[in-house]
This record gives C-alpha cells, structure tokens and sequence, in this order.
C-alpha cells in the first residue's frame, strides 16, 4: 500500500500503479456511478480469482451494446465450490450465463485446482443453464495491457463495487532495490486478488465478444454513454 523505500516514494504513481490513470479517467467520464447499472434484460457473467488458502474475489459484469457493466462483487476465503455456488443461487437474484474460472498453476495435494473447481462448478450448477468456463493461459502482462484497454469501456456501479476499485487502485509493479525502478511484473500483494478477477472479466469479455462476433463494441458503447449523459 505504501512505498518501501524514499527512492520510491518519489516516483510517479503512474510509473507503478496500473489502474489508476484509468480510475481518474472512469471519474472523469462519469462512468463511477452511484446508481444501478444491472439491465435484468441482458445476462450476467461472473470472473473468480480463486484462493485456496486465501481471499478469493468474483467479479459480477454485463456487455451491454459494447458496454462492460461491473454491477456487483464478492470476497470471501477458505470456502469449497459447494458455498459459493449455493451462494451465486441463492443470495444473488441474479441469471448467470458463464462463470469465468482462471487457468493458473496453483496446486492442492498435487492437484491442479482450476481443473477440480471446473469439474465440481459442473456438477453443482448441472441443473441450470449456466455455463463455467476456464479461461487460456495467457501471458500476464498481456492480460493486464487488454484490461486496461477494455477499461475505457467500463461503467461501475459504485454502491456495490467501491471496494473493488480501491484496491484496483492499489495493483502496482514489483520495485527493484537493485535497479531503482519499477520492474514490468506485478507486485502480489493483497490487491492482487481483487485486481486478478477484474483482468479475468476483461479477458472473458474478449471470449465473449470473440464468440459472439460482436463488432463495433466500442462506438456501441461510445453511444451509450452519450445516451446516459443527454438523459442527466
């Protein structure tokens, strides 16, 4: 959260932070909302970063003519797939088109965990229409340059998702003693979980626009949000 160093503290923030410039710019559009932006109309998706001994944090979002609407969020730790998916039915009144799983090294008892996630997600959600879907390995820088690419596409809604956004605020490059600078590979810290389900829902969001076909996403959102300003 803070710089560990005096060398580093004098640094620009916009050298270390990743998301930042883009949160300044989300207020400035007006697209940090403090109303409703969920359309009950359209579907909803759902990106986890799993934690197997630790935070694991869902990303709630619609695409809506181009339009990446984060209506909702959710942490929770040391819980099996059984509480969540009786949580995502029960206690969000929300119909769920895809969970987005990450395909990640992370291991339980030499077991590759996003596979068993994917398998027993399956299995408990067989008797709904919802799909669960792993997402390919992709380099990580890559996955954080398309996130902050599809983040100008981005409308939040603030009341729900405000704690997401302050530690995407705090997502930060590794520092280097040795070279005094920032390195080109994330810090993982804390933020990091919050930071990792918001770059898995912009990565869905290409699966989504590559298997749809959906062209034109930007101007289509572009339009939106005039539509939203001439209503204001």
């Amino acid at each position: 959260e803070y710089p560990s160093t005096v060398s580093e503290a004098f640094l620009s923030s916009s050298d270390a932070y990743y998301f930042q410039m883009c949160i300044e710019q989300s207020y400035k559009e007006n697209r940090m909302l403090s109303i409703s932006v969920y359309d009950a109309c359209f579907p909803v998706y759902v990106s986890m970063d799993i934690g197997v001994n630790d935070l694991t944090v869902m990303t709630f979002f619609q695409v809506v003519h181009g339009e990446i609407r984060i209506i909702d969020y959710y942490e929770d730790s040391n819980k099996g797939v059984e509480f969540y998916v009786r949580f995502l039915l029960k206690d969000k009144n929300y119909i769920y088109h895809t969970i987005f799983l990450p395909h990640d090294s992370a291991k339980r008892d030499a077991v590759i965990v996003e596979n068993v996630y994917c398998r027993e997600f399956q299995k408990l959600l067989s008797h709904t229409d919802t799909r669960v879907v792993v997402l390919k390995s992709t380099d990580k820088n890559i996955n954080i340059s398309n996130a902050k690419i599809k983040f100008t596409r981005c409308v939040f809604n603030l009341n729900r998702v405000s704690n997401l956004i302050k530690w995407l605020n705090k997502y930060r490059k590794k520092w280097s003693e040795q070279y005094g600078k920032y390195l080109d590979e994330p810090l993982h810290d804390m933020s990091s979980h919050y930071a990792m389900s918001f770059i898995y829902a912009m990565q869905a969001v290409s699966h989504i626009e590559t298997v749809t076909g959906n062209k034109g996403a930007l101007q289509k959102h572009k339009d939106a949000v005039d539509s939203r300003k001439k209503a204001i």
